[in-house]
């Protein structure tokens, strides 16, 4: 008989002593196992995971309530457009962010039937078409019609006011519309949420806790698919879903390191399952428990004999695991891992466009569609700025001066080669801008209409998100550009 400290720092040093990653992550799954199969452990980890759950709740009934009120502002809209005989055809889809051409409320229709995905919050996305649709009516001289959501300057700050930003929000020349109060509210908690997970003891638990789920999915060899629809079905809202799209690149992850252990390296890089940051985590963890078990003065003694049996059965999975992998490799079978792009997008972002191919017309090759390769923004003396790409300058597009997500492109762009400690712009840049950039190609001005071909233009996740370094940047004077541009001529 052992206790339960006992075991816990045993197990806590086989594991953080492997070198190689295969072996680490193969005794950290049985870390978390011992941890989970353990009574008194897991009642710690409960404990823990409750505040997590606290906040999770609180977003979700803030989301609700959020959509209830964009429901209502929806309805009186609509009724807006049909007592004054406003036609459909007028309502313009330019004054938002939304990855969709064409009849506004015939894309607002396929979007609450779920036909038009879009990434991001459902009460962000909502909250955009009726942007477009209010704006529409305000340009066509009917403002007395939307009295109800105008509100002055200083009212408009007050609910589209981001703390972490570096733009001032001074109002917004398309209207000052509020559609819901409570948009501001479900906001500012789901930054709360991003930022505190770094940093609050659940961010570590949950890490961990998400490792083991891809580990048991990819045990018993479920495809990336299986484990999006398996684990997205419980998922209220578009940050609860970022969950699975973890626990989905863990599982990918797994597979290449058991892969790379006999030799045969995938393609793809990790960028997800790092070891350091893992022997962050079950550092917390392993702190944190044999605090909480020396404080309750707890020696609750376990059975050696039992976790043993535990270690053997989570040895049988890995095995199993890898075994498998070895099969599928020696067959020179296709890879789980090779059609996870497909798999993400069909089960995680399912409308989110694949890169188009390039378009032969026959003749050239040099003809079809581009990858962008490099982007130039351009300041004029007017104060505008244009956007170039792959060094032409002979077809450039007008940056939208109020376009926040401009901005702070054009910002990142300006300080991408100072040393860190010089940069000002340390925002985090918001998921659904890089969706904008890397997915849109209708919209966004990078691909000129669809001459260039979609690019991962921003990469990495969360405060590691960053300009593409693959992709070329730079910034030129009006007077640099109009002197290249008359040279080429």
């Amino acid at each position: 008989m052992s206790n339960a400290i006992d075991v816990l720092r045993e197990q806590y040093n086989i594991m953080i002593s492997q070198e190689e990653d295969w072996s680490f992550f193969r005794a950290l799954a049985g870390y978390i196992n011992y941890i989970l199969e353990t009574p008194i452990l897991k009642k710690i980890i409960d404990g823990v995971m409750e505040k997590k759950q606290k906040e999770y709740d609180k977003l979700a009934e803030l989301e609700e309530k959020a959509l209830e009120e964009l429901e209502t502002s929806k309805d009186k809209l609509l009724k807006i457009i049909k007592d004054n005989n406003i036609s459909p055809n007028s309502l313009s889809a330019d004054f938002s962010i939304i990855p969709q051409g064409g009849n506004v409320l015939e894309n607002l229709k396929e979007f609450e039937k779920n036909k038009l995905w879009i990434s991001g919050f459902r009460s962000d996305n909502l909250e955009r078409f009726l942007f477009d649709i209010a704006s529409s009516i305000l340009k066509s001289n009917h403002k007395s019609l939307l009295k109800n959501f105008l509100v002055s300057d200083e009212e408009y700050r007050k609910y589209h006011y981001e703390p972490d930003s570096k733009f001032t929000i001074t109002g917004n020349e398309n209207g000052n519309f509020v559609f819901s109060k409570s948009l501001k509210l479900r906001r500012e908690q789901s930054r709360f949420i991003e930022k505190t997970e770094k940093f609050q003891l659940w961010g570590a638990f949950n890490a961990l806790l998400k490792f083991q789920e891809a580990f048991l999915e990819k045990s018993k060899n479920k495809d990336f698919g299986y484990i999006s629809k398996g684990h997205k079905k419980g998922a209220r809202n578009w940050q609860e879903g970022d969950d699975t799209v973890d626990i989905v690149f863990f599982a990918q992850d797994l597979e290449e390191i058991a892969g790379l252990k006999n030799g045969k390296p995938h393609p793809n890089s990790r960028h997800h399952l790092k070891k350091d940051s893992f022997k962050n985590y079950t550092s917390i963890v392993n702190a944190y428990l044999i605090k909480e078990l020396a404080k309750d003065g707890s020696r609750e003694e376990v059975r050696t004999d039992v976790f043993t049996e535990k270690v053997k059965k989570t040895e049988d999975l890995l095995n199993k695991l890898e075994k498998d992998i070895n099969k599928r490799i020696g067959a020179k079978e296709p890879s789980e891992t090779d059609k996870l792009i497909d798999e993400l997008e069909k089960d995680i972002y399912k409308k989110v466009r694949k890169n188009e191919e390039a378009k032969k017309d026959g003749e050239n090759d040099s003809k079809a569609s581009k990858q962008i390769k490099k982007i130039t923004i351009i300041k004029m003396n007017n104060g505008k700025k244009l956007v170039a790409i792959n060094g032409d300058l002979t077809e450039t597009r007008e940056i939208k001066d109020y376009s926040v997500w401009w901005q702070i492109f054009t910002r990142e762009i300006e300080e991408r080669n100072m040393r860190p400690e010089t940069r000002n712009n340390v925002k985090e840049i918001p998921k659904s801008m890089v969706s904008y950039f890397n997915y849109n190609a209708k919209k966004c001005l990078i691909y000129m209409g669809g001459k260039y071909t979609l690019s991962n233009v921003f990469v990495g996740r969360g405060i590691d998100t960053m300009i593409n370094p693959d992709i070329k940047t730079n910034v030129m004077t009006e007077r640099q550009y109009l002197a290249r541009k008359n040279r080429k001529k």
